[in-house]
């Protein structure tokens, strides 16, 4: 009973654990794209191979990237990927920057998140199809969101 009262006075003198910062809000969305990208990854090299066994493309046609002789239906999933390595790159820092500065909150946690919707539904259009109007309104959506960010950071700084 001794041990039970001296415990239940030491948990009684703890403070409350702290709730975790919104700044971890921003980790999940960098977490989906990350994975986003490289399950286009992994698409684009089961394309590639496929294509290689079928017989449509050499192993030396993809020497340096997708030269002249790649079908434009498997060209297109290496430049998805390529597509996610370049603007999305300033997504990452401008949530690093947030949580390491603590400036994210809640708008921009639904800010990544409308980056991250924007780049997979321009994805998800690039490869399908590749309508250009609705890849296009995808992008500069995407791009309009990162400004946004970025706007947010410094005027929060």
């Amino acid at each position: 009973p001794l041990a039970v009262a001296a415990c239940a006075q030491h948990c009684a003198l703890k403070s409350p654990e702290p709730e975790m910062p919104v700044t971890y809000d921003l980790v999940m969305p960098m977490a989906v794209l990350a994975l986003w990208t490289l399950n286009i990854l992994t698409f684009t090299e089961i394309q590639r191979l496929l294509a290689i066994r079928a017989g449509r493309v050499t192993l030396e046609d993809f020497r340096y990237g997708d030269g002249p002789k790649v079908p434009a239906d498997i060209a297109v999933g290496n430049r998805n990927y390529m597509n996610l390595l370049e603007s999305p790159v300033l997504f990452y820092v401008a949530c690093l920057t947030a949580i390491v500065a603590t400036r994210a909150d809640l708008w921009m946690s639904r800010l990544a998140w409308a980056f991250v919707a924007a780049r997979i539904a321009h994805s998800i259009i690039h490869l399908i199809n590749g309508a250009f109007i609705p890849r296009i309104v995808a992008f500069v959506s995407s791009l309009v969101v990162l400004g946004l960010m970025w706007g947010k950071l410094a005027l929060d700084w």
